[in-house]
């Protein structure tokens, strides 16, 4: 037990050696400063706004005599588009034509367009879809016969592909109409329409077309819905696996409309519950529903919503199992008082879309849209950012992706007052400049660093102006407003003029005028003193003695390096210093005599400071102690070069203690020992002494 007790004292008295010597040691290191943001605010803004690109109230397109209506759009691949719409210039009927513009908004077909279709009767309502190599599918309800559903495939150049006057996807008995198409990914078309063949309500057909413009499912269509009572208005996107996803407004158990929709895979075959899911079925009607990809297999829809009473404009995203993703019945896009209608979406390549629409807000029809992202929360002005005003009525928009983020939006126009024309704009989704936020700069009246701001903007240009304070706190413009290019420095000088800590902030805009988050870099100006020293007395010592020169250096920086002299041989070569912080020098103790230690020293702004001499002088009173056989610099709190402050150091302390420590242990094994040399003097006595044959007997 005693045993033990002696263990655990020693143990105990090494921890507390190590715990001392560690403290000590971990006082000597210079950790870095935490990392601070000197700025208000880390979080950069991505809100945006839709900014139009083109002529204000658009680009013409067509200005043929008669009437052009019902615009739609797709792009070309190469950031411009191709349109088409039905054209009335034969006075007779409705015929289909079609343009391509540039991404410039400049044409680049036959003046006032190129014709897809103008045979006999009407041709009317027609969509078209990219074929990937840049042209188009266009496709139409035609009365030639009856009222039947074409297809026509047209190239970069212009020119028509398949049969003249368009191939037929489906003739069958009584009418079909209101086709609508999307590409099938391999240069074919998926196209699907509303359908009477029954006699007695409209239902949902589709037919798959390949890139020579051969039909490839049932012919005459594959039956999407055939519910009760009608289903009409189908709109169509691509599934991105060869198939596509179809919505429709559904009148199934009553005479209100609501929005359902259904997955069609490649070959044709529904992928979804029967008949479709329910995307909308709120109080009133929906109506006009429109469908663009999420790129993830899923869609996001848009329609007409009236179920405040006054129609507005909704939408839904639907995932590719068939599941809603946003608020039950819809998320709303535009519910001002007067009407919006006849909305059309796009995909913005980001998992969220581009919705336009006809807008009565000022009493006659304008045309409007807005951006909601993956989430379904609105990116744009609240119910919407103006695509025209013009005079007159604007109606019947079409929309499509232009590749960076924005869409194309084409529309017929009446602002001459006398026919109906197309017109067409682009409107890009203008991400707020930022910048690079740069550190917060120390720097001297002679310096020469600059601030080098960095902005960055998705239209690549803008103005700056830099304000900052003077010394009695009051702000002024220090550069008036400046243009600057995207990712380009700005270098901003700096007023050296009278030392302190000035705030520089910076302003900036696009070319649009929307304003970043301004920047503020705090700049401390110095006047650079040249670093001292504490210049230590001289020393007298043995050559056993524990002294040390304690040079201590100050300087307004803080640091720089120094080396030691020792009779003109270097002692110490050059080794950083830390400000106010004691550099403990060894002294050379191989031989009497009298010696010179010499320190230089500068700052890190390479500033010198004045050479300082400590003599030392060394006498021989015990043999010459084993030297190191090179000097040894530490770094050490605040204290004397006398032995006292030397053992009242934490490394002084920690030897200290293990002396003690030692001693405990010997004492400790002295009075075991003394107790042990008693115990056996007993037992030789008690050997020695006679036992009583009365004490043996018992």
């Amino acid at each position: 037990m005693k045993k033990n007790k002696l263990i655990i004292l020693v143990f105990l008295q090494i921890f507390a050696i190590t715990t001392i010597f560690l403290i000590g040691y971990s006082s000597t290191l210079n950790y870095p400063p935490p990392l601070v943001n000197n700025h208000e605010s880390s979080t950069i803004s991505t809100n945006s706004i839709g900014v139009i690109m083109w002529d204000n109230n658009g680009t013409l397109i067509s200005k043929a005599s008669n009437d052009q209506e019902i615009p739609e759009i797709c792009s070309d691949g190469s950031g411009g588009a191709i349109i088409t719409w039905a054209d009335n210039r034969s006075g007779t009927d409705w015929d289909i034509y079609a343009q391509k513009i540039n991404s410039t908004g400049s044409v680049q077909w036959t003046l006032n367009g190129t014709a897809i279709c103008t045979e006999s009767f009407d041709q009317w309502a027609p969509q078209i879809c990219s074929d990937g190599s840049g042209g188009a599918i266009i496709t139409w309800q035609d009365d030639r016969v009856d009222l039947d559903i074409y297809a026509q495939k047209i190239n970069s150049s212009g020119d028509v592909e398949w049969t003249l006057n368009g191939t037929a996807i489906c003739t069958a008995i009584f009418s079909q109409s209101s086709p609508q198409i999307c590409s099938d990914g391999a240069g074919g078309a998926i196209i699907t329409w509303r359908d009477f063949r029954s006699g007695t309500n409209y239902d949902i057909y589709a037919q798959k077309i390949d890139s020579t413009g051969s039909v490839q499912w049932t012919v005459d269509g594959v039956a999407i819905c055939t519910d009760i009572d009608h289903q009409w208005e189908p709109a169509i996107c691509s599934d991105g696996a060869g198939g596509a996803i179809i919505t429709w407004l559904d009148e199934r158990g009553g005479t209100l409309n609501d929005v359902y929709a259904q997955k069609i895979n490649s070959t044709g075959s529904v992928q979804w519950n029967a008949n479709g899911e329910e995307i909308c079925t709120a109080s009133d009607n929906q109506q006009k529903s429109q469908i663009c990809s999420d790129g993830l297999g899923g869609a996001i829809i848009t329609w007409e919503d009236r179920r405040a009473f006054n129609w507005d404009i909704y939408t839904q995203k639907v995932n590719s199992t068939g599941n809603v993703q946003w608020k039950v019945d819809g998320t709303a896009i535009c519910t001002l008082d007067q009407t919006q209608g006849a909305p059309m979406i796009c995909s913005d390549g980001s998992g969220g879309a581009i919705i336009t629409w006809v807008d009565g807000r000022a009493l006659n029809w304008d045309i409007y849209a807005q951006k909601i992202n993956s989430t379904g929360s609105v990116q744009w002005t609240a119910d919407g950012t103006a695509i025209c005003t013009a005079s007159n009525n604007q109606l019947a928009p079409g929309i499509f992706n232009d590749g960076s983020g924005g869409a194309v939006i084409t529309w017929r126009d009446y602002r001459s007052g006398s026919n109906w024309d197309i017109y067409a704009q682009k409107i890009k989704n203008d991400i707020l400049p930022i910048s690079n936020q740069p550190d917060d700069i120390i720097t001297l009246t002679s310096g020469a660093e600059t601030i080098n701001w960095t902005i960055y903007d998705d239209f690549g240009s803008g103005q700056y102006r830099v304000w900052t304070n003077d010394t009695n706190a009051n702000f002024y413009v220090w550069l008036d407003w400046t243009p600057w290019n995207n990712d380009t420095s700005l270098d901003v000088p700096i007023n050296r003029t009278a030392p302190g800590i000035f705030n520089y902030t910076i302003e900036y805009n696009d070319s649009n005028d929307q304003f970043g988050i301004p920047d503020t870099v705090i700049i401390t100006i110095k006047v650079d003193a040249f670093p001292t020293s504490n210049q230590p007395d001289d020393i007298t010592t043995s050559m056993i003695g524990l002294e040390t020169i304690n040079w201590l250096l100050f300087d307004d920086f803080g640091g720089g390096l120094y080396r030691v002299w020792l009779n003109g041989s270097i002692w110490v070569d050059w080794t950083n210093w830390s400000n106010n912080t004691y550099l403990i020098v060894i002294i050379n103790r191989a031989s009497i005599g009298t010696s010179n230690y010499t320190i230089e020293y500068y700052d890190d702004q390479n500033q010198f400071g004045i050479s300082d001499t400590v003599i030392v002088t060394i006498t021989a009173d015990t043999p010459i102690p084993e030297q190191p056989e090179s000097p040894i610099n530490v770094i050490a709190p605040q204290g004397g070069g006398d032995i006292s402050s030397f053992l009242l150091s934490p490394l002084g302390l920690g030897i200290v203690a293990g002396f003690g420590a030692l001693l405990l242990i010997i004492v400790a094994l002295v009075l075991k020992n003394n107790r042990t040399i008693k115990e056996i003097k007993e037992l030789k006595k008690i050997s020695k002494t006679p036992t009583s044959k009365k004490s043996i007997e018992k």
